[in-house]
């Protein structure tokens, strides 16, 4: 099995190459030839070229966040001298053009949010921001919407929001004497339908980025299927599971309602359209499962994955060992085989569960968006770090760039963009690429 280190680089372009003993043909093993002729392609060249790299840094707190979004760089850190959660959020732009000095943009807005908190997550769409906190003014979660060209708050909501690819917004309020689900307008924050929502919460089906389904899934076995265009009811079911005591669980997968039960992990799979049971089987020991690829990924207690059809519930293949999914692309699938050895990746092949090649890497970083770039960082001395980019649906690995300065606290955008807490701890760092 060959082993691709990410962006490793020596001091000079000198690549050390000695020959095995025996070399297979090279029909046996094509994809192994590609991905070694393109790292030694990457090596060679990776001290001398510096593609179309744009840099820029902001000011900012060691603790503040960060959130790439669209062309935008919000900043969100504790306004000054405020003692009650009072948040300052300031938006800048992403830099467009190269510069041979590293860009110093300024803000286009700056907003004040009272007693917001701790923001966790910024949505955009139709003109808006939509940022939710928790443990702001209210006892559970908020969330604040803000024009994305001005910064101007619009309107403050209980709730956690779902913004789908259509605009669609559904808000659900996590209320322990009333929790309600309701769709509301973006633009005004009027609800345009609202219903009860059960005791054990609320679940949306996405299809091709567009809320098609609500789940309302009570902890008594009643489930609910609603339309998210109007709120009605298209379906209801009494399950009879019990998730009351916490050794039961209802998870929706795809087209599939699960529900996990004991800790022999009876998986039941239920038809989201009509609630009728399609298969049970008994998966012993899951801990959890989720899409793959177009299977389903049982994850183990102790680690490992076992692949379903989601027909049948029958296992396709599962893994020797232990493994975590990171990401899924096409057809291929980015596993973490060794808790402990967070910087060796695997690629699978997930129709057969096949490793491709296995990849080293310090750093591999996650994006917001399960559909963003896959980007890892290899530490080097002297404060370097070598950007790499992974094409998981090729099983292919290329060297980006060979960046300073960057100290960690890192998200990615589409570009791709890098985003890092600088080495100073006064600023953050960004990179994008024309790649």
């Amino acid at each position: 099995m060959a082993t691709i280190d990410l962006g490793e680089l020596r001091e000079g372009p000198v690549l050390d190459v000695r020959p095995t003993r025996s070399r297979p043909p090279v029909a046996r093993r094509p994809l192994w030839m590609a991905l070694a002729s393109l790292l030694a392609l990457t090596l060679l060249a990776a001290d001398q070229i510096r593609p179309g790299r744009i840099a820029a840094v902001v000011p900012a707190a060691p603790i503040a966040r960060v959130f790439l979004v669209g062309d935008l760089l919000l900043v969100a850190q504790l306004g000054a001298g405020s003692t009650e959660g009072n948040v300052e959020v300031a938006a800048y732009p992403l830099p467009e053009r190269a510069d041979r000095a590293v860009q110093r943009p300024e803000p286009e807005w700056r907003t004040l949010l009272p007693a917001l908190g701790d923001l966790a997550r910024v949505q955009a769409g139709a003109g808006a921001l939509l940022l939710t906190s928790r443990g702001g003014r209210q006892p559970g979660p908020e969330t604040v919407k803000l024009d994305a060209r001005t910064g101007r708050i619009g309107w403050r909501q209980p709730g956690v929001v779902q913004l789908d690819d259509a605009g669609q917004l559904l808000l659900f309020q996590l209320s322990v004497a009333a929790p309600t689900v309701r769709a509301v307008d973006i633009a005004t924050g009027r609800a345009r339908w609202s219903v009860p929502a059960p005791d054990y919460g609320v679940q949306y089906h996405v299809h091709d980025g567009v809320i098609d389904r609500l789940v309302l899934l009570s902890t008594g076995g009643v489930v609910e299927l609603r339309d998210p265009a109007n709120g009605a009811l298209t379906h209801r079911a009494d399950l009879e599971y019990d998730v009351s005591g916490g050794e039961q669980r209802v998870e929706v997968v795809g087209d599939l309602l699960l529900q996990i039960e004991g800790p022999t992990s009876t998986v039941t799979a239920y038809d989201l359209n009509g609630l009728r049971r399609r298969w049970r089987v008994s998966l012993p020991l899951a801990s959890y499962l989720e899409g793959c690829a177009g299977l389903l990924c049982a994850v183990g207690v102790n680690g490992g994955l076992r692949a379903l059809d989601p027909m049948t519930g029958v296992v396709r293949w599962s893994t020797p060992g232990p493994a975590t999914l990171i990401a899924e692309r096409g057809d291929r699938l980015l596993v973490l085989p060794n808790r402990r050895s967070v910087t060796r990746y695997a690629v699978l092949d997930a129709v057969t569960g096949r490793q491709l090649v296995e990849l080293n890497a310090n750093e591999l970083l996650s994006s917001d968006d399960a559909r963003g770039p896959l980007i890892g960082l290899r530490r080097r001395p002297g404060g370097r770090s070598v950007v790499v980019g992974l094409d998981l649906a090729a099983a292919r690995v290329r060297t980006v760039d060979v960046i300073t300065g960057a100290a960690g606290g890192c998200s990615v955008g589409s570009g791709p963009t890098l985003v890092c807490q600088s080495s100073d701890g006064a600023s953050f760092g960004v990179w994008r690429w024309s790649v």
